[in-house]
């Protein structure tokens, strides 16, 4: 499995516990409070 590097987006739902990340091949994850990221988009 390879590792990719993930960079958070800051938005105001963060208060609530829902983070979005951008990966280092473009898709878009999100993790809401302690579970785990799920990919919501790719950018081919």
């Amino acid at each position: 499995m390879p590792m990719h590097q993930m960079k958070s987006i800051w938005t105001p739902l963060a208060l609530f516990r829902i983070h979005f990340f951008r990966s280092d091949d473009g898709g878009l994850y999100i993790k809401i409070g302690k579970r785990r990221r799920r990919k919501i988009s790719s950018k081919k």
